[in-house]
């Protein structure tokens, strides 16, 4: 209710607005479909979503009951349902989860080429100080930095900063650059480009997609 008053007012005072915002799988919602549309007249250009793996026991590690709940085999229909609405999905995936092994990272892969999902972006399993993850990995003396706070530099969630029990140490941050290659580089940008062009007519819009998914 907050949301769809805040976007009727931007609309009733015609602000002109450009909105990047962070939303879940739940504005996808059927019931939700008011909103999306009220999110478009109001200027919502983007939305950040963390889909972050394909695998139902790794959502269960991470706590994402609300995309257990939607289920991932919808991820690709809920895409398509905001790009409807000429909303630019950008994609958060994670990888290095303990259920994880090279195979999840070709799925989440191949589900970006064919899902059409706009902006990809991939993150390694990062322990923070004060999450139950961090304690979990010191308490099984996984972590591979300690020295705080030098090492900060290495949590950035492009580095490994633990062992995993299925990659060999280097294997995901390799497997990272991979998952950029195939699906950010030059070739997949300008055809996510040209896609988006193709469904919103929108310019500025995919000019956006080309930039920022080839920045990544």
């Amino acid at each position: 209710k907050r949301a769809k008053a805040l976007l009727r007012r931007i609309i009733d005072e015609n602000l002109n607005l450009k909105i990047g915002a962070q939303a879940d799988l739940s504005i996808s919602d059927p019931e939700n479909e008011e909103l999306l549309k009220l999110a478009s007249r109001a200027g919502v250009k983007a939305v950040f979503i963390g889909f972050e793996s394909l695998s139902n026991e790794s959502l269960k590690t991470m706590g994402k009951s609300l995309n257990l709940s939607r289920g991932a085999g919808s991820y690709a229909e809920r895409i398509r349902k905001i790009q409807d609405h000429g909303i630019i999905v950008v994609g958060a995936f994670m990888i290095g989860n303990d259920e994880d092994d090279k195979n999840s990272l070709k799925r989440i892969t191949d589900f970006v080429k064919s899902s059409g999902i706009n902006i990809p972006q991939y993150s390694i399993a990062t322990p923070l100080p004060g999450t139950e993850f961090f304690e979990r990995m010191q308490k099984e003396k996984r972590l591979k930095f300690s020295n705080f706070p030098e090492d900060w530099k290495y949590f950035d969630v492009v580095h490994e900063t633990i062992t995993h029990p299925n990659f060999l140490p280097g294997e995901l941050e390799k497997g990272l650059l991979k998952m950029y290659e195939k699906t950010s580089s030059l070739f997949p940008s300008i055809r996510a480009t040209w896609d988006h062009l193709k469904r919103t007519r929108s310019f500025l819009g995919s000019l956006a997609v080309f930039w920022t998914r080839w920045g990544y």
